[in-house]
């Protein structure tokens, strides 16, 4: 009798926290489908009407080109980009619009094609959060502050300027990465079977397909969690995480993979392509961006100082163990993402793999241990201590809540300049 109420109260509680991460994710998939549709007119969503803003222009090229060639994978344009190939297998930041050319033209325009990838992908970054949060099993309120920060910080960072620039594919396997690291976490943490491993190989092999850098941030999580882990990890589940899941994303992609390597005896031809940028070598970029500043290639936010506070004291005094040890672990791969952004490129090798973007993904990954550590921090507000300990830390949280409300009103004013820019360009083009 006790073990049947055992199991009716886990089969409860799992219930609730279903519901609970369901409720989150369509509140956060909502506002952002009414954000995204505030300045990105549904209207003009099937409309023949395209948009070429910086690279967009290029993947809509890659698209057509891999819509001429088909069934073939890979051909070449002797009018464009000099001699270099192109195709589904070549295009490494629009293979899934490339692919979805091939397989939905010419029923579908491959304008209207190219808006619905990067409207989805806009729709779906914020809620991959509340997943991670769910995936930790961290509480109803942990994932609700998770999925509000990840709002603020799609629109209020330079991740809104990326997906606006054309880098719709990096941004997406970024939020991707971090419910893919929660995964991985409860993997190594739990008993869980082989169907994850499947399950995430799987995934991963789609991600990456969909853009080449999504492993970067995977290896300096799981680095971390060795690192924060080392006296309890199992090395044998560490291991068999690492060969089941590469080998089943690698698999699926090697169609692509194998070309790129072989063509003219030169790989790295590829990663040379149009590679000046996003490689700027600097360490003050980490303080500078931490405090807000937006200047020269200094792309910092309001929003990656309360974050980054609240990571740090998670990390550092939450008291609960099993929050803690996510803390630490996912605090860890936020700097280490931090630092690889602002100094990678010093390695010419690493240089070519544009380094400087993955500055906010290092912020997104300090997301969740940030609402750990605010909901500590009040919890230790409440709680009887000695007046100048809870003194420092009632200013804290107030700097915190402060400097969070401004950077709620960068996402309106983000939210307003781009629905204005989006109604003046529609002015232009219809006169």
């Amino acid at each position: 009798m006790e073990k049947l109420m055992n199991d009716q109260s886990s089969q409860s509680s799992s219930f609730k926290r279903i519901w609970e991460f369901n409720f989150v994710t369509l509140i956060t998939t909502l506002i952002q489908f009414l954000c995204v549709a505030y300045t990105f007119p549904v209207s003009e969503l099937l409309s023949n009407q395209p948009f070429f803003h910086i690279d967009s222009a290029f993947h809509w090229y890659q698209m057509q080109l891999a819509a001429d060639i088909a069934p073939s994978t890979i051909g070449y344009d002797p009018f464009f980009a000099a001699g270099y190939p192109g195709g589904v297998t070549i295009n490494l930041s629009a293979h899934v619009p490339a692919l979805l050319a091939i397989l939905l033209t010419p029923k579908v325009s491959i304008v209207v094609i190219y808006k619905c990838y990067v409207f989805v992908c806009a729709i779906l970054g914020p809620a991959c959060v509340s997943l991670a949060a769910s995936l930790l099993r961290l509480s109803f309120r942990h994932t609700a502050l998770a999925g509000f920060l990840a709002l603020i910080l799609w629109w209020a960072s330079i991740f809104h300027w990326y997906h606006t620039a054309g880098m719709v594919s990096f941004v997406m396997a970024s939020f991707v990465a971090l419910p893919f690291s929660a995964a991985i976490y409860q993997y190594l943490e739990s008993d869980e079977n082989g169907w994850t491993l499947i399950v995430l190989g799987i995934t991963g092999g789609i991600i990456f397909f969909s853009h080449p850098l999504f492993p970067i941030p995977i290896v300096f999580f799981t680095l971390s969690y060795v690192c924060t882990s080392w006296s309890r990890i199992s090395f044998q589940r560490l291991t068999i995480l690492i060969l089941v899941v590469s080998g089943i994303s690698l698999i699926p992609n090697l169609f692509w993979l194998i070309p790129m390597f072989h063509y003219s005896g030169d790989p790295s031809i590829y990663l040379k392509v149009g590679q000046p940028y996003q490689k700027i070598v600097d360490a003050n970029l980490l303080w500078r961006e931490l405090i807000g500043q937006f200047r020269g290639n200094t792309h910092g936010a309001k929003i990656y100082a309360p974050i980054f506070i609240g990571a740090v004291y998670s990390s550092l005094f939450s008291r609960n163990r099993s929050m803690l040890k996510i803390a630490q672990c996912l605090t860890l791969s936020g700097l280490i993402i931090l630092l690889f952004a602002a100094t990678g490129a010093s390695i010419s090798v690493i240089g070519n793999l544009q380094p400087n973007r993955f500055s906010p993904v290092g912020y997104l990954f300090l997301i969740i241990p940030a609402t750990i550590g605010y909901y500590d921090a009040i919890h230790f507000i409440k709680e009887r201590h000695n007046f100048f300990s809870k003194s420092f830390i009632t200013i804290g949280v107030a700097i915190v809540v402060t400097t969070t409300s401004y950077a709620s009103y960068d996402l309106i004013m983000s939210l307003s300049q781009c629905a204005s820019s989006v109604s003046f360009q529609n002015k232009e083009l219809h006169s």
